[in-house]
């Protein structure tokens, strides 16, 4: 919560260069997740063009669930991806409120019927 993740364009004025990380956020295996209040910043030099993966290796807890609620995205790739969420059938819906941003996102949730919006 309430955190800047900069992995991007070289920012003069923070001294940042750019950066390569795959994803700025990684929950691989599931579970109870609240990401909120954050800025994420992802460069066009990521190998990877997903900002936020989960469950990517499956689901380890019996409790599954991702809430999104007032972070800014920035993405300075091309066919950039907010948030990917592989669970077959969209098992664990990603759970957005209205006052989340993306900007140069091309894609906020992948597959795009995983997403619930409130």
């Amino acid at each position: 919560m309430n955190n800047r993740i900069y992995d991007g364009q070289a920012d003069a004025a923070d001294g940042c260069r750019a950066g390569s990380s795959s994803f700025a956020i990684d929950i691989p295996q599931g579970g109870v997740a609240l990401i909120s209040g954050n800025q994420i910043v992802q460069g066009a030099a990521s190998p990877n063009f997903k900002m936020v993966a989960y469950g990517e290796e499956g689901l380890s807890y019996s409790t599954n669930s991702l809430i999104l609620t007032g972070n800014t995205f920035i993405n300075y790739a091309p066919n950039s991806t907010g948030v990917y969420d592989p669970t077959p059938n969209c098992i664990v819906r990603v759970q957005l409120t209205n006052d989340n941003t993306f900007q140069g996102v091309s894609t906020p949730v992948s597959p795009s019927s995983c997403a619930s919006y409130q």
